[in-house]
């Protein structure tokens, strides 16, 4: 006989007896078989069974898929909880579906299923949409896990509506919770060198406005999100650890589990406590480099830091580039710099200084005529008279030797 189809696989699981006692033969013992896996296989069959397309099975939520119900479950779909292990029959499977006289049981069960089949196909949706945006958008991509009622139950509708701790509150959780880091072991507090705090820049900075400080404190708001969500994951997963243990001792008070069934449970609080705590450092860290950030741009030393959070970027160009031209520049001004005639003569032979000395008009002529006239014949004077002995406060523009003089020397400058 053909095995069962989701439907009626669904309404055997709905309908299952109270009693594990009245269970056809071997429904039972293949229940049994599984009840005695441990945690790590009975999860490991459960994920196996939901990725495989053929079973049409999707993990439901929590509430209620606990072991009892997991071997349940793998026991209908006919999987064995060991190699060669037993299997139910369809026939007996079968036989726990409502007979015709249940009509209106069966009809209630078939409209229960068609609601489990469209809320499962609606968060299998939603998940995959989820992801694909946060693929292509390069957001925060979340796990499939879904959050704790009693978790969500404690977000508030909005910031607007939720008040701060009192002093009171928060030191009790300190007490009573939070773990006593060493001397040393923690980092130090921030606060700005009064050196730095009362210079020029820092006085000079722009100042924020109440819009652009609400915009900086919603940056780290969002980043914020991020360590409060990863600490409730962790609050979550802990509170289904306490409900799979409740179920599992109000069902046999004498059951106990083994460490190494609960070791996967904890691994995952464990990587999410460390999120929580990563994730606020990356907080203080972030508002640090806010801060610092802005006093590199007061002063004007911005451009000196290397952004940790930009990517790299190579130049069309190669590297070597700015170097060639240099190198061809300096040859070629070199070479013009030699067929002037400018070299350095104080080192040995005739090396090139690398540049040209400085030029003069008039071919030495203001020199030689500054010298000439600074004898007796000195023009400095105001009057600048005549054939004056230098002592003259005449007025006149007399033409005496001296200019006469300096008319000679500059003709004898001037010729070759």
């Amino acid at each position: 006989m053909a095995a069962l189809s989701a439907a009626e696989i669904t309404t055997v699981l709905d309908t299952w007896p109270s009693d594990d006692a009245d269970l056809p033969t071997t429904v039972k013992s293949a229940v049994d078989a599984w009840k005695d896996q441990r945690m790590p296989a009975i999860n490991l069959a459960i994920t196996a069974l939901n990725d495989d397309p053929n079973t049409g099975f999707t993990t439901p939520s929590r509430n209620g898929f606990h072991k009892a119900h997991k071997c349940r479950t793998l026991a209908v779909h006919m999987v064995a909880a060991t190699a060669g292990g037993p299997t139910p029959l369809p026939a007996e499977l079968r036989s726990m579906l409502p007979s015709v006289d249940d009509v209106p049981d069966a009809v209630s069960s078939k409209i229960r299923l068609l609601e489990t089949q469209l809320a499962q196909q609606r968060d299998t949706v939603a998940a995959l949409v989820r992801q694909q945006a946060a693929i292509d958008a390069e957001r925060d991509v979340t796990a499939d896990y879904e959050i704790h009622e009693t978790v969500l139950g404690s977000l508030p509708a909005s910031f607007l509506e939720h008040d701060p701790l009192s002093k009171k509150d928060r030191r009790t959780i300190l007490q009573d919770h939070q773990g006593k880091c060493p001397e040393g072991k923690y980092p130090n507090k921030l606060a700005l060198k009064e050196s730095t705090r009362n210079s020029k820049d820092m006085q000079e900075a722009a100042k924020l406005t109440l819009p652009q400080h609400a915009g900086e404190i919603c940056k780290f708001l969002e980043r914020n999100d991020f360590t409060t969500k990863m600490a409730g994951t962790a609050w979550s997963r802990l509170l289904d650890m306490q409900e799979d243990l409740g179920n599992s001792l109000t069902s046999d008070p004498d059951a106990w589990y083994r460490a190494d069934e609960i070791l996967d449970q904890i691994n995952e609080i464990a990587h999410c406590a460390q999120g929580a705590f990563v994730f606020g450092l990356d907080q203080s860290v972030m508002m640090r480099l806010n801060v610092s950030n802005r006093i590199d741009v007061a002063m004007g030393i911005k451009h000196l830091r290397v952004d940790p959070f930009k990517r790299e970027t190579d130049d069309f160009i190669s590297s070597d580039t700015y170097k060639l031209v240099e190198k061809e520049a300096k040859e070629k001004q070199n070479l013009t710099w030699a067929r002037q005639g400018h070299f350095d003569g104080s080192r040995a032979g005739s090396r090139f200084s690398g540049q040209p000395s400085s030029k003069t008009s008039g071919g030495g002529y203001k020199k030689t005529n500054k010298g000439r006239q600074g004898g007796k014949n000195d023009n400095r004077s105001k009057g600048g008279g005549g054939g004056g002995r230098g002592r003259g406060r005449g007025r006149g523009r007399g033409r005496g030797n001296g200019d006469k003089t300096a008319k000679e020397d500059q003709g004898s400058s001037s010729s070759p």
